[in-house]
């Protein structure tokens, strides 16, 4: 799934509120029922949306400086699991990005750029269709 950008230089915390909304959109509320960053995506105003009506059951939004031992044990267990799962989609964006060709653009345009950016989410998403019709094992992440 690829989101536009809203500006040339979009940081990964400015995605955070559009992916959500994007695959919502898809998908309708209700679907995705967890979501979780790393420590550098968290600010208030995020906490306060993923808290307010989006519908996710559970939030992994780690706040700096706010050790795990503070953290009652179910929610430190379900940070735990949303940050093991977020470290083992690491290597899927890498086979994404690699597949892709997607580093830095060198395209002239901003749409360009877009296309290249869904075409490389588009070829990954194939590869992975092609791999299920043939019968190889694909694990969905827990």
């Amino acid at each position: 799934m690829v989101g536009a950008w809203t500006s040339i230089r979009m940081a990964d915390q400015a995605a955070v509120r559009p992916m959500i909304e994007a695959h919502q959109d898809l998908f309708s509320q209700g679907v995705l029922p967890s979501f979780g960053t790393d420590q550098g995506s968290y600010s208030q105003a995020k906490h306060d949306y993923l808290c307010a009506g989006t519908g996710l059951q559970e939030g992994g939004l780690p706040q700096p400086g706010l050790a795990m031992g503070s953290l009652a044990e179910s929610e430190a267990e379900v940070r735990a699991r949303l940050a093991e799962r977020r470290a083992g989609i690491a290597p899927v964006m890498g086979h994404a990005t690699q597949g892709g060709q997607r580093g830095q653009s060198r395209r002239k345009t901003d749409d360009t750029t877009l296309a290249a950016g869904s075409s490389a989410s588009g070829g990954f998403n194939l590869r992975q269709l092609l791999r299920h019709l043939l019968g190889k094992d694909i694990n969905p992440m827990k």
